[in-house]
């Protein structure tokens, strides 16, 4: 039916004069390349073309990185892959529990990236109504709905040339994670009620408590939008998975209150951690 070639930049598709054809995204292919986690038609067939193995980065020998802390292995191994993706521009998804510090491994991102000094802002999908999304997302201009009645730029207009924290990216109806797709591909976005798109030069990281992938096998996430998002993938374990990890916790939390171990200050966090 088709040919498939593995290349640095996807996968080669070449359809070798099959009857019912080879399609993506609705439109009959002949010979492309096309990004790991397409999905293709092929008649009756869908096959989704994955990465076999995640690749692994060997830990860090750092101890902290930005305000999160961690001597154990799983959080080197996160720091090595923060530390590997914060010059580059790739979108990050950053997968945790509640309280694993997912948004400050989005900040040390940012602060240690070139666009450090530029514009860090926080959009939480879980906390805005439906029908407000698009505005907050992308702007919209005066007289757009009821109640616009001034022009209001988005969090990618705000983020512009800085990075743009979307957390609890699961929580997206599928509508707007098709929008959202759109900014992701093109650069652009479109204020509600305006008829041209802008320009904007954003970096995207994404963070969620959810998992996105079983998300996507459920159809409740877009596979091309977990793709596009999930470049870099780093997974924030729990404490009770990292328990090495509490002495330099404690010390760290002392530090922060400016007293040593064993102070009066310090055994709300030593009950904490017990």
């Amino acid at each position: 039916h088709l040919e498939l070639r593995v290349q640095a930049s996807g996968v080669g598709v070449r359809d070798l004069g099959s009857r019912n054809g080879t399609f993506h995204q609705g439109s009959r292919i002949n010979d492309a390349v096309v990004p790991f986690g397409t999905v293709l038609q092929l008649g009756q067939t869908r096959l989704r073309l994955e990465v076999a193995e995640t690749p692994r980065v060997p830990p860090s020998r750092r101890e902290r990185f930005g305000e999160l802390v961690g001597e154990s292995v799983a959080m080197r191994e996160g720091f090595a892959l923060l530390s590997l993706a914060a010059p580059s521009d790739c979108t990050v998804v950053i997968e945790g529990e509640s309280g694993t510090g997912k948004e400050l491994a989005a900040r040390a991102l940012h602060e240690h990236s070139l666009r450090g000094e530029a514009p860090w802002v926080v959009v939480d999908c879980s906390a805005i109504a439906e029908s407000l999304i698009d505005s907050q997302l992308f702007g919209h201009v005066k007289g757009a709905f009821t109640g616009a009645v001034s022009e209001r730029s988005g969090a990618f207009v705000q983020a512009h040339r800085g990075t743009l924290f979307l957390d609890e990216i699961g929580e997206l109806p599928l509508p707007h994670q098709a929008k959202l797709l759109r900014a992701l591909e093109d650069g652009t976005g479109q204020a509600v009620g305006s008829d041209r798109r802008r320009s904007v030069d954003v970096r995207v990281v994404a963070a969620t408590h959810r998992d996105l992938r079983a998300m996507v096998d459920r159809g409740e996430f877009r596979f091309d939008l977990y793709h596009r998002l999930a470049v870099v993938h780093v997974r924030m374990p729990a404490l009770r998975e990292r328990t090495e990890d509490l002495s330099p916790l404690i010390r760290h939390f002392y530090s922060a209150k400016g007293a040593q171990p064993g102070a009066q200050t310090g055994k709300t966090y030593e009950r904490m951690a017990a």
